[in-house]
């Protein structure tokens, strides 16, 4: 079943300051990393009860959902309708079960990028219908595994903020008590980037 995530409540489905675009658009600081199915990894690790290292066939194995839902760039670029698959953080969180001391999230990537994000937050979701949940883990996009400049073999989609939170190549996610600032945001970003209320910049 694919669930279609849409801005409840709210005036318009373009946030403002952003331009529709007709292709979801590639932007990265680095190499692209190189995705080797035999050798990678995903850890999850810090404040969990079941810490995990996954490879790559396993993670395939776990709980698959789709959904369809808008992606907004802080460089002012917004792709409606983008189908994901992949597996539902909320999901993901019942199996690897976060401790009552996680309060937060670091997203590591295999390029050493990092981005941190309130777990409560995660698990609510910010732009879906009631009871539904926007944030994935996912590798595929429009039915096809992800391209490399988009992330492959995995990264997080968080709709309801910028981009650069939706970390790409994804090779550790780290439950924390205390935040983790990561890369953009110790570079000028907004610790929290919501797209409606245009926390772009720190």
């Amino acid at each position: 079943m694919i669930e279609k995530i849409f801005k409840e409540g709210r005036e318009g489905r373009i946030p403002p300051g952003q331009i529709k675009v007709p292709n979801l658009c590639v932007l990265y600081y680095k190499d692209i990393p190189e995705f080797n199915e035999k050798t990678w990894q995903l850890k999850v690790t810090g404040q969990v009860e079941h810490p995990k290292v996954y490879a790559w066939k396993e993670f395939l194995k776990l709980p698959e959902s789709s959904q369809v839902s808008d992606f907004s760039c802080v460089t002012r670029w917004t792709k409606l309708d983008n189908k994901w698959t992949g597996i539902k953080f909320t999901d993901f969180c019942k199996i690897v079960k976060p401790t009552s001391k996680a309060k937060f999230v670091t997203f590591e990537c295999m390029d050493d990028y990092t981005t941190s994000l309130a777990l409560k937050e995660l698990l609510k979701g910010g732009i879906g219908t009631a009871g539904s949940n926007d944030v994935m883990l996912v590798y595929k996009y429009e039915d096809a595994w992800l391209e490399p400049s988009h992330g492959k073999p995995l990264r997080a989609i968080v709709p309801f903020l910028y981009g650069w939170k939706s970390a790409k190549w994804l090779r550790e996610i780290r439950f924390t008590e205390k935040q983790e600032i990561g890369y953009w945001e110790k570079n000028g970003y907004h610790n929290h980037g919501d797209i409606f209320k245009e926390e772009r910049y720190s």
